[in-house]
């Protein structure tokens, strides 16, 4: 999976940041938001009339956070 535009959020909040992935088999999720919480990093999808449109086991949630995290890193 890649990041294809990471946009930090200004401190403040638990939100670090928005971005945007591409899965390994080509698949685009725009607008997820990388969230600090007491039990560690959280990915959340975009959401539509207060619902989810995409939500993810936690081993993926893992693995799109090191991910984002890394590119935050690197952003700052």
């Amino acid at each position: 999976m890649k990041i294809l535009s990471l946009r930090p959020v200004p401190p403040g909040g638990n939100t670090v940041a928005r971005f945007d992935l591409e899965t390994d088999d080509g698949m685009r999720i725009r607008d997820l938001k990388l969230v600090e919480g007491q039990g560690g990093w959280r990915v959340y999808g975009p959401k539509h009339h207060g619902q989810s449109i995409v939500t993810f086991p936690p081993v993926v949630v893992d693995r799109i956070a090191l991910e984002a995290l890394r590119h935050v890193r690197t952003a700052t």
